[in-house]
């Protein structure tokens, strides 16, 4: 998995390596609210990784959320063309 280390701040994304490592704890928008004080007792989860792994034509975003009753919903799309 390739990991980014973009130190940007919310307002500053700009792709979407930047939204890989997002949580729950992280910034909602520019003004700096975050997902956990509008969706209490979920958990978010985003990572961006090339796909394939062999390949840097492609990146797979994957997203989870965890409702407060534990289920998981995971949703996953491909970005090229970045």
């Amino acid at each position: 998995m390739t990991q980014w280390a973009d130190s940007e701040s919310r307002g500053d994304y700009d792709d979407v390596d930047d939204f890989n490592g997002l949580n729950e704890n992280s910034d909602m928008n520019a003004s700096g609210e975050k997902y956990r004080d509008y969706y209490s007792n979920y958990k978010l989860s985003v990572s961006v990784r090339y796909f394939p792994s062999t390949s840097k034509a492609q990146k797979l975003v994957s997203i989870t959320v965890t409702t407060p009753g534990g289920k998981e919903l995971k949703f996953n799309t491909i970005r090229s063309n970045f």
